[in-house]
């Protein structure tokens, strides 16, 4: 089996060229896909590691300066 991609983009409807997300992977071999919480104003980013249909761990994105 070959190994998923570190990082893969998908575009957007209809042939826009949009990035709509960029998913990563964790090192378990999760797919990362980078969400906003709506919880707030602040709108902090979301990591969340999902395994098949299953979203295994949400946590806070260490890369949004928001989330730190």
């Amino acid at each position: 089996m070959i190994p998923p991609p570190a990082c893969r983009q998908r575009s957007g409807h209809s042939g826009t060229g949009v990035l709509l997300a960029a998913i990563r992977f964790d090192e378990q071999g999760r797919e990362v896909h980078l969400r906003t919480c709506p919880l707030c104003e602040a709108l902090c980013g979301l990591e969340v590691h999902v395994a098949g249909d299953t979203a295994e761990l949400i946590r806070g994105d260490r890369d949004d300066v928001w989330s730190r």
